[in-house]
Protein backbone atom coordinates (compact mmCIF):
# COMPACT_ATOMS: atom_id res chain seq x y z
CA UNK A 1 0.00 0.00 0.00
CA UNK A 2 1.60 3.68 -0.58
CA UNK A 3 0.76 5.66 1.98
CA UNK A 4 1.43 9.77 2.27
CA UNK A 5 2.58 10.72 5.70
CA UNK A 6 1.48 14.75 5.97
CA UNK A 7 2.58 16.77 8.58
CA UNK A 8 1.58 20.15 10.26
CA UNK A 9 4.28 22.34 8.53
CA UNK A 10 3.54 24.95 11.42
CA UNK A 11 4.58 21.95 14.16
CA UNK A 12 8.02 20.25 14.40
CA UNK A 13 6.82 16.56 13.69
CA UNK A 14 9.43 15.47 10.53
CA UNK A 15 11.37 13.54 13.15
CA UNK A 16 7.58 11.52 13.85
CA UNK A 17 6.48 11.23 10.28
CA UNK A 18 9.83 9.32 9.48
CA UNK A 19 8.87 7.59 12.79
CA UNK A 20 5.63 6.46 11.76
CA UNK A 21 6.78 5.76 7.74
CA UNK A 22 10.00 3.37 8.71
CA UNK A 23 7.10 1.58 10.90
CA UNK A 24 4.81 1.19 8.84
CA UNK A 25 7.76 -0.37 6.00
CA UNK A 26 8.86 -2.53 8.27
CA UNK A 27 6.00 -4.21 9.74
CA UNK A 28 3.91 -4.02 6.65
CA UNK A 29 6.09 -3.63 3.57
CA UNK A 30 4.35 -0.27 2.88
CA UNK A 31 5.58 2.47 0.93
CA UNK A 32 5.28 5.88 2.94
CA UNK A 33 5.60 8.92 0.80
CA UNK A 34 6.33 12.28 2.31
CA UNK A 35 5.36 14.33 -0.80
CA UNK A 36 1.65 15.19 -2.36
CA UNK A 37 1.54 12.98 -5.65
CA UNK A 38 -1.63 12.03 -5.48
CA UNK A 39 -1.42 9.36 -8.50
CA UNK A 40 1.10 7.73 -6.23
CA UNK A 41 -0.80 7.32 -3.43
CA UNK A 42 -3.71 4.74 -1.69
CA UNK A 43 -4.56 6.80 1.72
CA UNK A 44 -3.20 9.65 3.69
CA UNK A 45 -1.74 10.02 7.39
CA UNK A 46 -1.76 13.13 8.85
CA UNK A 47 0.20 14.54 11.35
CA UNK A 48 -1.48 17.42 13.29
CA UNK A 49 -4.52 19.33 15.23
CA UNK A 50 -7.89 19.71 13.99
CA UNK A 51 -7.53 22.44 12.06
CA UNK A 52 -4.75 21.29 9.82
CA UNK A 53 -6.77 17.85 9.61
CA UNK A 54 -9.96 20.37 7.97
CA UNK A 55 -6.99 22.03 5.76
CA UNK A 56 -5.85 18.85 4.28
CA UNK A 57 -9.29 16.37 4.24
CA UNK A 58 -10.56 19.60 1.78
CA UNK A 59 -7.47 18.43 -0.73
CA UNK A 60 -8.00 14.84 0.50
CA UNK A 61 -11.52 15.43 -0.79
CA UNK A 62 -10.88 17.05 -3.78
CA UNK A 63 -8.30 14.22 -4.87
CA UNK A 64 -10.78 11.43 -3.78
CA UNK A 65 -8.18 9.78 -0.82
CA UNK A 66 -9.59 8.20 2.37
CA UNK A 67 -7.21 9.53 4.97
CA UNK A 68 -6.73 8.56 9.04
CA UNK A 69 -5.25 11.34 11.48
CA UNK A 70 -3.08 11.02 14.31
CA UNK A 71 -3.81 13.95 16.45
CA UNK A 72 -0.64 16.19 17.09
CA UNK A 73 -2.72 18.76 18.75
CA UNK A 74 -4.73 20.04 21.13
CA UNK A 75 -8.47 18.15 21.26
CA UNK A 76 -7.80 16.18 18.18
CA UNK A 77 -11.39 15.51 17.72
CA UNK A 78 -11.24 14.47 13.91
CA UNK A 79 -8.13 12.31 14.74
CA UNK A 80 -9.13 8.58 15.01
CA UNK A 81 -5.49 7.77 16.53
CA UNK A 82 -3.31 9.46 19.55
CA UNK A 83 0.47 9.43 20.07
CA UNK A 84 0.28 6.83 22.45
CA UNK A 85 -1.30 4.34 20.71
CA UNK A 86 -0.95 5.08 16.82
CA UNK A 87 0.37 1.81 16.17
CA UNK A 88 -2.27 -0.19 17.21
CA UNK A 89 -4.73 1.67 14.88
CA UNK A 90 -2.74 1.58 12.22
CA UNK A 91 -1.82 -1.65 12.42
CA UNK A 92 -5.93 -1.96 12.22
CA UNK A 93 -5.93 -0.13 9.34
CA UNK A 94 -3.07 -2.40 7.49
CA UNK A 95 -4.92 -5.48 8.37
CA UNK A 96 -7.94 -4.05 6.64
CA UNK A 97 -9.55 -3.92 9.49
CA UNK A 98 -11.79 -0.85 9.01
CA UNK A 99 -14.52 1.21 7.44
CA UNK A 100 -14.82 4.41 5.49
CA UNK A 101 -16.82 7.18 6.80
CA UNK A 102 -17.98 9.53 3.49
CA UNK A 103 -18.81 13.24 4.77
CA UNK A 104 -20.09 15.63 2.26
CA UNK A 105 -18.05 19.35 2.24
CA UNK A 106 -19.51 22.40 1.52
CA UNK A 107 -19.92 24.26 -1.70
CA UNK A 108 -20.27 27.97 -1.07
CA UNK A 109 -21.71 31.00 -3.11
CA UNK A 110 -20.58 34.53 -2.16
CA UNK A 111 -22.81 37.13 -3.93
CA UNK A 112 -21.64 41.11 -2.89
CA UNK A 113 -21.62 43.87 -5.72
CA UNK A 114 -22.87 42.18 -8.57
CA UNK A 115 -19.95 39.26 -8.72
CA UNK A 116 -20.04 35.57 -7.66
CA UNK A 117 -17.20 33.43 -5.43
CA UNK A 118 -17.02 30.17 -5.31
CA UNK A 119 -15.44 28.63 -2.28
CA UNK A 120 -15.49 25.19 -0.82
CA UNK A 121 -15.02 24.30 3.08
CA UNK A 122 -14.35 20.71 4.72
CA UNK A 123 -16.12 21.84 7.76
CA UNK A 124 -17.63 25.54 8.25
CA UNK A 125 -18.29 28.64 7.23
CA UNK A 126 -19.28 31.75 9.64
CA UNK A 127 -19.65 35.62 9.79
CA UNK A 128 -18.59 37.36 12.91
CA UNK A 129 -18.28 40.94 13.98
CA UNK A 130 -14.97 42.25 15.29
CA UNK A 131 -16.23 44.24 18.07
CA UNK A 132 -19.81 44.92 17.45
CA UNK A 133 -23.11 43.28 16.87
CA UNK A 134 -24.70 42.42 13.82
CA UNK A 135 -27.93 42.08 12.08
CA UNK A 136 -28.64 39.04 9.55
CA UNK A 137 -30.82 36.86 8.40
CA UNK A 138 -31.27 33.17 7.40
CA UNK A 139 -33.17 30.76 5.33
CA UNK A 140 -33.31 27.45 4.59
CA UNK A 141 -34.67 26.19 1.02
CA UNK A 142 -36.18 29.55 0.96
CA UNK A 143 -38.18 29.06 4.39
CA UNK A 144 -37.53 32.17 6.69
CA UNK A 145 -35.93 30.49 9.91
CA UNK A 146 -34.29 34.30 11.33
CA UNK A 147 -35.91 37.31 9.38
CA UNK A 148 -33.52 39.89 10.97
CA UNK A 149 -31.41 38.29 14.22
CA UNK A 150 -29.15 40.32 15.72
CA UNK A 151 -25.95 38.68 17.81
CA UNK A 152 -22.15 38.11 17.23
CA UNK A 153 -22.64 36.25 13.95
CA UNK A 154 -23.78 32.80 13.01
CA UNK A 155 -21.79 29.40 12.15
CA UNK A 156 -22.59 26.90 9.66
CA UNK A 157 -21.10 23.67 9.75
CA UNK A 158 -21.12 20.24 8.78
CA UNK A 159 -20.56 16.71 10.72
CA UNK A 160 -16.93 17.20 10.28
CA UNK A 161 -17.04 21.00 11.54
CA UNK A 162 -19.24 20.63 14.62
CA UNK A 163 -16.75 20.05 16.83
CA UNK A 164 -14.56 23.03 15.73
CA UNK A 165 -16.12 26.90 16.89
CA UNK A 166 -19.92 25.23 16.50
CA UNK A 167 -19.05 23.28 19.56
CA UNK A 168 -17.25 26.66 21.56
CA UNK A 169 -20.40 28.58 20.62
CA UNK A 170 -22.56 25.56 22.46
CA UNK A 171 -23.71 24.38 19.08
CA UNK A 172 -25.34 21.12 18.37
CA UNK A 173 -23.22 18.10 17.58
CA UNK A 174 -24.36 16.38 14.60
CA UNK A 175 -23.35 13.32 12.47
CA UNK A 176 -25.30 13.98 9.33
CA UNK A 177 -26.69 16.89 8.03
CA UNK A 178 -25.53 20.49 9.20
CA UNK A 179 -26.38 22.68 11.91
CA UNK A 180 -27.17 26.06 12.07
CA UNK A 181 -25.75 28.15 15.49
CA UNK A 182 -25.87 31.92 16.00
CA UNK A 183 -23.09 33.24 17.59
CA UNK A 184 -24.18 35.28 21.59
CA UNK A 185 -27.74 35.97 20.30
CA UNK A 186 -29.78 38.88 21.81
CA UNK A 187 -32.91 36.71 22.15
CA UNK A 188 -33.84 33.76 24.77
CA UNK A 189 -35.39 31.22 22.41
CA UNK A 190 -33.46 31.26 19.73
CA UNK A 191 -30.46 27.72 20.00
CA UNK A 192 -28.25 25.94 17.57
CA UNK A 193 -30.44 24.14 15.00
CA UNK A 194 -29.92 20.80 13.66
CA UNK A 195 -30.78 20.91 10.23
CA UNK A 196 -31.68 17.47 8.25
CA UNK A 197 -29.91 15.91 5.08
CA UNK A 198 -32.69 16.60 2.77
CA UNK A 199 -31.94 20.19 3.22
CA UNK A 200 -30.44 21.61 -0.29
CA UNK A 201 -29.42 25.09 0.72
CA UNK A 202 -28.87 27.79 3.49
CA UNK A 203 -28.77 31.24 2.72
CA UNK A 204 -27.44 33.98 5.21
CA UNK A 205 -27.71 37.46 4.13
CA UNK A 206 -26.08 40.37 6.03
CA UNK A 207 -28.03 43.42 6.95
CA UNK A 208 -25.05 45.28 8.62
CA UNK A 209 -24.29 46.55 12.27
CA UNK A 210 -27.45 46.74 14.92
CA UNK A 211 -29.13 50.43 14.99
CA UNK A 212 -28.25 51.08 11.54
CA UNK A 213 -24.72 52.76 12.41
CA UNK A 214 -22.28 52.74 9.25
CA UNK A 215 -20.48 49.82 9.06
CA UNK A 216 -16.48 49.86 9.61
CA UNK A 217 -15.72 47.14 7.86
CA UNK A 218 -15.42 44.97 10.90
CA UNK A 219 -17.07 42.07 9.65
CA UNK A 220 -15.52 38.83 8.98
CA UNK A 221 -16.71 35.95 6.83
CA UNK A 222 -14.38 32.90 7.22
CA UNK A 223 -14.53 29.72 5.05
CA UNK A 224 -12.80 27.28 7.46
CA UNK A 225 -9.69 29.24 8.49
CA UNK A 226 -9.72 31.68 5.42
CA UNK A 227 -11.63 35.04 6.15
CA UNK A 228 -12.60 37.63 4.12
CA UNK A 229 -14.18 40.87 4.59
CA UNK A 230 -17.98 41.03 4.34
CA UNK A 231 -20.43 43.87 4.03
CA UNK A 232 -24.06 44.80 4.30
CA UNK A 233 -26.07 43.37 1.24
CA UNK A 234 -23.82 40.75 1.01
CA UNK A 235 -25.68 37.32 0.37
CA UNK A 236 -23.83 34.14 1.21
CA UNK A 237 -25.51 30.49 -0.24
CA UNK A 238 -24.44 26.86 1.27
CA UNK A 239 -24.77 23.70 0.18
CA UNK A 240 -23.84 20.03 0.45
CA UNK A 241 -21.45 19.31 -2.04
CA UNK A 242 -21.20 16.36 -4.45
CA UNK A 243 -17.52 15.60 -3.16
CA UNK A 244 -16.99 14.00 -0.06
CA UNK A 245 -14.29 13.87 3.03
CA UNK A 246 -13.15 9.77 3.28
CA UNK A 247 -12.62 9.04 6.84
CA UNK A 248 -10.74 5.84 8.22
CA UNK A 249 -12.21 4.69 11.04
CA UNK A 250 -10.73 1.49 12.49
CA UNK A 251 -12.19 -1.54 13.76
CA UNK A 252 -13.56 -0.26 17.17
CA UNK A 253 -12.99 3.46 17.01
CA UNK A 254 -16.32 5.72 17.87
CA UNK A 255 -16.07 9.39 16.86
CA UNK A 256 -18.85 10.07 19.46
CA UNK A 257 -17.19 7.90 22.29
CA UNK A 258 -13.76 9.68 21.52
CA UNK A 259 -15.34 12.92 21.94
CA UNK A 260 -17.18 12.19 25.08
CA UNK A 261 -13.97 10.79 26.37
CA UNK A 262 -12.19 13.79 25.41
CA UNK A 263 -14.76 16.85 26.69
CA UNK A 264 -14.79 14.71 30.04
CA UNK A 265 -18.13 13.00 30.07
CA UNK A 266 -17.40 9.42 29.64
CA UNK A 267 -18.70 7.29 32.49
Amino acid sequence: MKVAIIADPAKDLMGFGREVGNWLRDNYKASPNWGCDWNQIDIAILLGGDGFIMREGLAMANHRRPFIAINCGAKGFLAAAETNNWQEVLGKVFERRYAIEERPILDVDYFYGGELNSFQAAGNIYIRHRAYMILFSLTIDGKIVYKELDGDGVIVANATGATAYNLAAKGAIISSGLVVTPICPHRLDVVSLPVPESAKKIEIIYHGRKGGQQDDEGCLFFIDSQKRQIFPGARIEIRKSQEEISLIIPEGFSFIESLQKKMGLST
